[in-house]
C-alpha cells in the first residue's frame, strides 16, 4: 500500500511539473530538442522536489516518532 501511495505521489509530481512547463516544452520541440533531452530536464526538476520531499518527510517522520516515544513511554 505504502508502495502504491509512494508511486501516486510521485506521478502527482511529475504530472504537475509538465504541466507548469508545458509552453517551455512546447518551444523546445518547436525549436528541434530531441525527447532525450526533454526527458532529462522533466525528470531533473521532479527528482530535485522528490528530493526535497523526502528529506523533510523523513525529519516530520522522525520529529512524530520521537514525539510518539516522549508520550508512550512517560
Amino acid at each position: 500500500m505504502a508502495l502504491l501511495l509512494a508511486a501516486v505521489g510521485t506521478y502527482g509530481i511529475l504530472a504537475y511539473v509538465v504541466s507548469r512547463r508545458t509552453r517551455e516544452i512546447g518551444i523546445r520541440i518547436a525549436m528541434g530538442a530531441d525527447a532525450g533531452s526533454l526527458r532529462r530536464m522533466i525528470l531533473a526538476s521532479t527528482a530535485k522536489m522528490v528530493a526535497v520531499s523526502l528529506l523533510v518527510g523523513s525529519g516530520l517522520a522522525l520529529l512524530g516518532v520521537r514525539l510518539l516515544e516522549g508520550v508512550l513511554y512517560d
